[in-house]
């Protein structure tokens, strides 16, 4: 065999032996490829400050694939989807998800979907005013006493949330406030009640009520 024929047939070896070893190396990966759906968390980056989601931020499913074993490992935290809601204005908004908004730990894990593709959030601006405060009293006084006075202070505190939330806030209250066992003229620090979790106390945290009490006369002596 001459020199060109030996260099040829040793090509043709070198060939089927790397064609070969490339069958198993890929036939090895595809059996140790796995898939899974994880159900994760959506992050939302970017917001304006004056705007506030006020719809339940969605869960989506996210179908992944990749090594069996980085897979199994795969936990719902490991996952993110993150959205950008930069130049977002009030309203409804509809959000497209891609791969490119999933964030898996690892770059071998692939996404295959995303179930809904498509997402809504309802946004609307923050407001902040002022609403009267009031106290809600519960029980009655020990000993026969009786209220005469209840003072709120201050009688006036400061909200924020979502503009269509707080509008609809007329008045607050705070309490309920126990009259069980107080004889006396008594004051306690209570929280605000809150009807709407979007909805916070900017100031002050906490407000205070001071009830004043009467008890009544003593009755006479016969010899009075």
């Amino acid at each position: 065999m001459s020199e060109r024929a030996s260099l040829w047939a040793y090509r043709v070896v070198a060939l089927i032996v790397a064609l070969g070893m490339w069958y198993v190396t890929a036939a090895e990966t595809r059996e140790n490829q796995a898939q899974k759906t994880i159900t994760a968390s959506v992050t939302y980056n970017d917001k304006p400050d004056n705007l506030v989601i006020i719809s339940q931020p969605p869960e989506v499913s996210v179908q992944l694939a990749g090594n069996s074993r980085e897979i199994r490992l795969l936990r719902p935290w490991d996952v993110d989807v993150l959205v950008d809601l930069a130049n977002v204005e009030a309203g409804t908004v509809n959000v497209s998800l891609e791969p490119l908004n999933v964030m898996v730990p690892g770059d071998s894990i692939r996404v295959l979907s995303i179930e809904p593709s498509v997402i809504s959030l309802d946004l609307d601006e923050v407001e902040r005013r002022s609403v009267p405060v009031s106290a809600e009293l519960v029980g009655e006084p020990a000993a026969g006493a009786t209220v005469t006075r209840v003072e709120v202070i201050p009688d006036k505190v400061v909200i924020e949330g979502p503009r269509s939330f707080v509008r609809q806030i007329q008045e607050l209250t705070i309490g309920p406030v126990s009259l069980d066992t107080h004889a006396l003229s008594f004051a306690e620090d209570a929280p605000v009640i809150l009807p709407n979790p979007l909805v916070h106390v900017v100031r002050p945290p906490l407000v205070r009520v001071e009830i004043s009490l009467d008890q009544p006369p003593v009755p006479s002596g016969p010899d009075e």
